[in-house]
């Protein structure tokens, strides 16, 4: 266990610090599985941690019925504010009416409040943004974009979203070769 540990510890942190959301998606992932090295590897590192806890609380094996059903349009909100390759969160900020409408809850407002509820509060994946610091930035139209505006909260959590809630299509070759070679080898230090 201690050398589990001792890499986990060696992924997880970055620029000498652990993310609240980073450890807590590691910690609720591996909670259930054999703490050894092996484990790790096996799930693609930290990143592969972070998708596997995405998958989790969102997929079919979810415990959280609540959560299951937004499954589809979590991956929406989320693709829609990841930002793209050499893009900072910031690129990607989407106002309240955008988000409600990848989502595909438009015909159901209350559902999207349910999601925003997940996504926003409990899970701490999207931020409100100031919509002062987006004027000039295309960031909302109108006043009542402007009144709540959305980004990704971490940019540490960008691969991790992209790997699973952005298409594959979407995604270049060469993002595609890299989160293999991250996957398959681990990313180098």
């Amino acid at each position: 266990h201690v050398r589990f540990l001792d890499e986990a510890i060696e992924d997880l942190a970055e620029d000498g610090s652990v993310s609240p959301f980073r450890l807590a998606a590691f910690a609720e992932t591996i909670k259930d599985v054999l703490w050894c090295p092996a484990t790790l590897d096996q799930m693609g590192g930290v990143h592969g941690v972070e998708v596997a806890f995405l998958d989790a609380v969102f997929g079919a094996s979810s415990s959280h019925r609540k959560y299951r059903r937004h499954w589809h349009g979590a991956r929406a909100v989320l693709g829609e504010l990841c930002p793209g390759p050499h893009e900072s969160v910031r690129h990607r900020t989407r106002d309240w009416k955008r988000l409600l409408e990848v989502s595909g809850c438009t015909d159901d407002p209350q559902r999207f409040e349910e999601l925003h509820s997940i996504l926003n509060h409990r899970l701490k994946l999207i931020s409100l943004v100031d919509p002062e610091c987006l004027k000039g930035e295309g960031g909302g139209r109108g006043p009542k974009a402007m009144s709540a505006c959305y980004e990704l909260s971490h940019s540490h959590l960008i691969p991790a979203v992209r790997a699973w809630a952005v298409p594959r299509r979407e995604r270049s070759l060469r993002e595609r070769a890299s989160d293999w070679f991250k996957r398959s080898f681990g990313s180098a230090k």
